[in-house]
């Protein structure tokens, strides 16, 4: 072998050697790239499962809440008739102030809503929290009336009435209970 031949085929082997280091420089950019991009893709993937996770919440927490405000309604209002009734026994026995003192004896169906409304005060109303749990109308039948419960006179009696459920022009979505006052 002559001289250039020799130098060509050293250059060769270099030129080899530099390939094989470049690869192998190749190769383990390659994986760290890949390995970022799986860092990136589970990452994705968790906060995609952390987003349905809350819309799944959210969903349970509004099903449960319609059902709570439901309940909530329609036990007040057995709860109210229960303590009208019981503060309207206090006249019959001989008291002359019922409702903790600031309605005087006898009975009238205008004084009992007093009494009950200063009792009871704004409430809490689970349907809508910005309107008052309590209040004097005759009015049940409107969706804004969900969650309220409202006391009317009709002659010597009180009417109770409540709206427990959307829509309150339903008759089975709606409760009234009434008293004679005497």
């Amino acid at each position: 072998m002559d001289v250039y031949a020799l130098i060509l085929l050293t250059d060769y082997q270099k030129q080899l050697r530099l390939n094989k280091r470049m690869t192998k420089d190749k190769t383990k950019d390659k994986e760290k790239k890949s390995l970022g991009r799986r860092i990136g893709m589970g990452c994705l993937w968790i906060f995609v499962i952390f987003i349905i996770l809350i819309i799944i919440i959210v969903m349970i927490g509004n099903h449960f809440d319609k059902g709570m405000h439901e309940s909530y309604t329609k036990s007040e209002h057995k709860r109210i008739v229960g303590l009208i009734k019981e503060e309207i026994k206090k006249c019959k026995l001989g008291a002359k102030k019922y409702f903790d003192g600031n309605q005087m004896c006898p009975a009238t169906p205008e004084n009992v809503i007093s009494g009950i409304i200063n009792r009871m005060g704004r409430g809490y109303n689970p349907a809508n929290e910005h309107e008052p749990a309590y209040r004097a109308s005759d009015s049940n039948t409107n969706n804004e009336d969900l969650g309220i419960i409202s006391f009317s006179v009709s002659g010597s009696n009180l009417v109770i009435k409540s709206c427990h459920r959307k829509s309150c022009k339903k008759e089975d979505n709606r409760q009234t209970s009434t008293m004679s006052i005497e």
